[in-house]
């Protein structure tokens, strides 16, 4: 029945509606009114995605996420952002700083986040912000922790080099306290490292709702992230300046 459906259907899509519980204190009854509020929002997108049920926008209306204008006919994700890589890569020139933000940019847009932004690796385990993008409705990061964190802050991602942040009520207070600071609901952090020594991160914020990364998007976007901070650097993923202040 399933191979019908499929051969009569064409092309099928999937949309999923998820609701969480962290502390473990609301009953079957609302996490399923959650969950059909959540597919619900899902629908109204079309297409593949999932949304995320929260307290905080659970009167809201879903935000409108309209085909990204970096994505050409026929590509995927995936493809877009090795696109804008490579143009980064090619369109450097003399001044790499710019060609990174522009990417920056590009790459904000195509994943509909709030926020897109760098920070390098100091001595002493602190790091600092260099350079970042903000969509217009979103206020600039206004920093904090990462700044203020000492060398504990590598200690924190995966092995993989992530560092998810899926709701402030269940982070410890520290990252709760930046989730806040930020307006954050979600955020995806892509640690940098080279033999073994960390580099600093490439962070995406979100804003509107909270958002679990797919694993193959996770390792694209690390991908990126390294190109990111190579092209920054003259080509080499080693920090410039590492004593120095932010970058104009």
């Amino acid at each position: 029945a399933c191979r019908r459906v499929m051969r009569s259907a064409g092309e099928l899509t999937c949309r999923v509606g998820v609701a969480l519980d962290w502390r473990r204190e609301r009953s079957c009854d609302a996490l399923l009114r959650d969950c059909g509020r959540a597919l619900a929002r899902a629908k109204s997108r079309g297409g593949d995605g999932y949304v995320i049920f929260s307290d905080e926008t659970a009167d809201a209306e879903p935000p409108e996420l309209p085909a990204s204008p970096e994505i050409e006919p026929g590509e995927d994700m995936a493809s877009a952002l090795s696109r804008i890589v490579s143009d980064t890569l090619g369109g450097c020139g003399a001044d790499p700083e710019q060609a990174v933000a522009q990417a920056l940019e590009r790459i904000g847009r195509l994943l509909n986040v709030s926020r897109v932004y760098i920070y390098e690796a100091l001595d002493g385990g602190r790091c600092r912000g260099s350079l970042a993008w903000n969509a217009e409705e979103t206020a600039p990061l206004a920093g904090g922790w990462p700044e203020q964190g000492g060398a504990h802050i590598p200690g924190e991602f995966d092995e993989r080099g992530m560092l998810r942040f899926w709701d402030p009520a269940a982070e410890p207070p520290e990252r709760r306290e930046w989730m806040e600071r930020n307006g954050t609901l979600s955020a995806l952090w892509c640690a940098v490292t080279e033999a073994d020594r960390f580099l600093g991160f490439v962070g995406f914020d979100d804003c509107t709702l909270r958002r679990i990364w797919r694993r193959e998007q996770e390792e694209t976007l690390a991908f990126a992230a390294k190109l990111l901070f190579s092209i920054l650097n003259g080509g080499s993923c080693e920090p410039q300046d590492p004593a120095g202040g932010p970058r104009a």
